[in-house]
């Protein structure tokens, strides 16, 4: 077994709902606009969440999938995509401990497969000093989670953060950020969550909440938390054969085609495909492929 060192942390959430993709497309517009090199994954199947990561950190954003990759190849695929990034932030599934039977492929059982830190995020909307109870009961449920602390989202006031604040000293967790609420950083939904990037334009709401992660998140610290994380141990490297390309593929990718993971893609090429893209959308014929 070696070992490898990758500043990391998941960006958790209390439920579905609370800003999580919001936030976690803010802090990566925030790191890449500050020069540094940002790699961003997704707890889960999930496509349209990795579209918003895309465009704020101009990379490919990277699904951590247990449900449908073997638990033990999570680690060497996570070190690979991160290899050589300042910081790599996980976004997570619905709330922090929900997944299928007994926590399997949620957010926490990631995080600690991962050695990765957790901050959560709470929709302080409508509440108060009720907020540190949640983030209680949060950090003690499952001690082997790693919690760092916790992002404050959809404050009203300086009056409501104060008091927030208070609540949270009081059980001693850190406030990473306090974020206040702004109709220009809401991205359109509907019934399963997000749209699409394909049929809408974020780039301004990402820039809107770009601005107010930069003011209202403390990213030192942030990264200050990913760094403090663990080796992760993973087997041996196996010395990569050079394949001929063989074949070509057709990949059909526009507006209408646009679910894939990256890294399916990616195992394509690495098996000897060239990969042809085209748009049924928009193309007259096939492309002269193999398949």
């Amino acid at each position: 077994m070696n070992t490898v060192q990758i500043p990391r942390v998941v960006i958790a959430g209390t439920n579905s709902g609370v800003g999580k993709t919001t936030i976690v497309a803010g802090l990566l517009a925030a790191y890449a606009n500050g020069g540094r090199t940002v790699q961003s994954f997704k707890v889960g199947p999930d496509y349209i969440d990795p579209g918003f990561h895309k465009i704020a950190s101009g990379r490919d954003s990277y699904n951590l999938d247990t449900w449908l990759v073997p638990p033990h190849k999570l680690n060497p695929f996570f070190a690979t995509m991160a290899h050589g990034v300042d910081l790599a932030i996980i976004e997570g599934v619905m709330g922090l401990y929900d997944g299928g039977r007994e926590g399997v492929s949620s957010t926490a059982q990631i995080a600690k497969q991962l050695n990765a830190p957790v901050v959560l995020v709470i929709d302080c909307k409508a509440m108060g000093e009720s907020a540190a109870a949640i983030a209680k009961g949060f950090r003690d449920y499952d001690p082997e989670v790693n919690f760092g602390g916790v992002i404050l989202n959809r404050l009203g006031s300086a009056n409501h953060e104060r008091m927030v604040r208070e609540g949270m000293d009081k059980i001693g967790v850190p406030v990473i950020g306090a974020i206040y609420r702004d109709d220009r950083m809401h991205s359109p939904e509907r019934h399963l969550g997000l749209t699409p990037v394909t049929e809408v334009d974020p780039t301004e709401a990402i820039n809107t909440i770009r601005e107010a992660v930069e003011k209202m998140v403390n990213l030192d610290q942030l990264l200050d938390i990913a760094s403090s994380a663990l080796s992760i141990e993973l087997p041996d490297a196996v010395d990569p054969k050079s394949v001929e390309k063989r074949v070509k593929i057709g990949v059909a990718y526009d507006e209408a085609f646009s679910f894939y993971y990256p890294a399916s893609l990616a195992a394509l090429e690495e098996k000897g495909a060239e990969i042809v893209y085209f748009s049924p959308l928009n193309d007259f014929e096939v492309p002269d492929v193999d398949g």
